[in-house]
C-alpha cells in the first residue's frame, strides 16, 4: 500500500470511528442538558413501557424483532423453557 492510500485509508477509518460514536455522544449530552427532575420522568416513563408482562422468552427482544423470532420459533424450539413446559427436561 502506497504512502497516499494508507493516509487516505487511516483519515477514513478514523472518520468513521469518530461518526460511530457521534450518537452516543449526543445522546450523552441531550441527557446533560436535561434536569433530574426531567431525567428521572424520561427514566420511569422508559421502564414503564418496558415489556414487564410477556412471557420471560419474549421479553428480551425488540418490538421489530418479535415477527421474525416467531416465524423462526414456529417450528420446534430449542429453548429450555419450551422443553421444560414440554417435560423434556
Amino acid at each position: 500500500m502506497t504512502a497516499g492510500r494508507q493516509r487516505a485509508f487511516a483519515a477514513l477509518y478514523y472518520a468513521a470511528r469518530g461518526l460511530e460514536s457521534a450518537p452516543a455522544g449526543l445522546y450523552h449530552a441531550a441527557a446533560g442538558l436535561m434536569t433530574h427532575a426531567d431525567l428521572q420522568a424520561a427514566i420511569t416513563e422508559e421502564w414503564r413501557r418496558f415489556p414487564s408482562s410477556e412471557e420471560p422468552s419474549d421479553a428480551s427482544f425488540f418490538d421489530w424483532e418479535r415477527p421474525f423470532t416467531r416465524a423462526s420459533w414456529s417450528g420446534p424450539t430449542r429453548s429450555s423453557s419450551s422443553a421444560a413446559a414440554r417435560g423434556a427436561i
